[in-house]
């Protein structure tokens, strides 16, 4: 049985586990009783009694703990029976384990707590009832977020209110890129929460790592009813970021037309540029948002005007293949040569209207337009960039990847193409769908992993090749074809947030 104990699963373990995740109590009795570890583990190193906590079968929780199953054990990724619980918001389960001594403060390998997972969901009697027990507040997960930071992010006003009554601390910052409770809210579009968070005097100018403020992401991410607000509070409309760029900028990249139009009529300027010497028509021409090249030309941005590498909205809009806008821009008598950075003037280097000052450490590079290629039409437009500019867009392209990749069978092949063993892979592939909701975190750790062990000159033609090995040739044009990366503009803040840009 010792030797049993060591190996895989039997048949009857992965029964048990079955029976006891869909909540038969008279099947999890029988197989029990027919000598299946009650402790088995499978996929993620989960038990039958996570599974059970998981989707909130009271009874075959208690008759599992009863039968002495360990409440405390983690799987790989470190989730008890509790935190999964807490996640899935059943009350009766947490309370009963609770009850039975589980460890309430015990966190998963992102250093995730009970709390942390009830208030992201947004349950507040699970919430409520793990405070009473003497749950932490303020307790920080890996990066420092705390419970306020995740309620606010999924927008739970409720939690929210509840947790600053419980004394968390509304400006209270992370270590993954310093965003606080109003940050989060407002890069989510929870007005409710940011309205609340305000009126309890959060800051509204409050800035993250690399410079940016609620009103910059608030006005990425194009929800024009926190924007108004937050300038209404006094959010400075030409605020720059550490790169130089305004909130109006920043609604161009994306394609936010009526965040552009109220920004402007609120003083933000057309031409304002960012240290690299891109303006919001660069950046809207760059990502083919035609109305919003449209507003900006009628607003009187200069259509000639550079970057600082010599590119104009024309060359740009050409590049990226945006045919409608080059036709407009054409019309408007654009630039249709290669413009010379040594014909760049000085004002068109620097953003006089932006309130926030250069950071000097911040170095510009002018760097000369590659020929064009008569096969493909394209031009580069690409400046000199830092090893961490490279690492960003790097990343960007792993998380793209990872996003798309459509099944189990293509994420195990390209672990192998990439030199996995079939166990980690086996990893990886569960951390996805751990929770109720199927995910690509594990696809993206392993895709993370891979890298740390390469160099920047290998990373790029090892992944292409290993997409293509693996049939995911598709992915491999999309994102590496020319070894053409995201410019600094495609870099935005998604999926909760953690992959803000981070500076030096």
């Amino acid at each position: 049985m010792a030797e049993r104990a060591a190996n895989k699963p039997t048949e009857a373990d992965k029964a048990l586990v079955l029976a006891a995740s869909n909540g038969y109590l008279d099947v999890v009795q029988f197989h029990v009783s027919q000598g299946a570890q009650i402790d088995t583990c499978i996929n993620d190193g989960e038990t039958p009694l996570q599974f059970a906590s998981h989707n909130g079968h009271i009874k075959v929780v208690q008759y599992l703990v009863g039968q002495g199953a360990q409440f405390d054990k983690p799987s790989n990724s470190g989730n008890t029976a509790l935190l999964l619980a807490s996640l899935s918001g059943h009350l009766d389960v947490v309370q009963y384990l609770v009850g039975k001594g589980a460890q309430i403060e015990w966190g998963n390998m992102t250093g995730r707590r009970p709390l942390h997972n009830a208030s992201a969901k947004g349950f507040l009697d699970v919430v409520q009832y793990l405070v009473s027990q003497g749950a932490e507040v303020e307790s920080g997960d890996t990066y420092d977020t705390t419970p306020l930071h995740l309620a606010s992010f999924s927008g739970n006003v409720d939690v929210v209110k509840y947790l600053v009554g419980k004394g968390a601390q509304i400006d209270k910052s992370n270590n993954k890129g310093n965003l606080t409770a109003i940050h989060m809210s407002s890069t989510a579009g929870h007005l409710g929460v940011v309205e609340y968070l305000i009126g309890l005097g959060a800051q509204v100018e409050i800035e993250n790592n690399v410079a940016m403020t609620s009103l910059h992401m608030a006005s990425m991410e194009g929800f024009l009813d926190i924007v108004k607000y937050l300038v209404s509070q006094g959010a400075q409309v030409e605020k720059c970021d550490k790169f130089g760029f305004t909130a109006l900028y920043w609604a161009s990249v994306y394609g936010h037309r009526d965040v552009v139009q109220y920004l402007f009529d609120q003083g933000s300027q057309v031409n304002s540029d960012g240290l690299d010497g891109s303006t919001p028509l660069y950046a809207a021409s760059q990502n083919g948002h035609l109305d919003v090249v449209e507003y900006l030309v009628g607003q009187g941005a200069q259509v000639k005007r550079g970057a600082n590498n010599g590119s104009t909205p024309l060359l740009v809009a050409s590049s990226n293949g945006h045919l409608d806008v080059v036709q407009y821009l054409t019309s408007k008598q654009a630039e249709k040569e290669e413009a010379s950075p040594e014909g760049i003037t000085e004002a068109s280097l620097g953003n006089t209207n932006c309130t926030s000052p250069r950071p000097l450490a911040f170095k510009v590079v002018d760097i000369p337009l590659q020929a064009a290629s008569a096969a493909v039409g394209e031009v580069s437009t690409s400046t000199a960039r830092s090893h961490l500019e490279r690492e960003e867009d790097f990343d960007e392209i792993l998380k793209n990847v990872a996003r798309l990749i459509p099944d189990n069978t293509k994420i195990d092949s390209l672990g192998k193409a990439l030199g996995f063993d079939p166990a980690d892979i086996g990893r990886y592939i569960a951390t996805n769908s751990r929770y109720q909701h199927v995910t690509y975190d594990g696809t993206l750790k392993m895709l993370r992993d891979w890298r740390d062990t390469q160099t920047d000159a290998e990373e790029r033609p090892a992944l292409a090749d290993a997409l293509k090995l693996t049939g995911l040739e598709r992915l491999s044009d999309m994102f590496l074809r020319n070894s053409k990366v995201p410019d600094l503009q495609t870099v935005r803040i998604t999926d909760g947030l953690v992959w803000l840009m981070e500076g030096d």
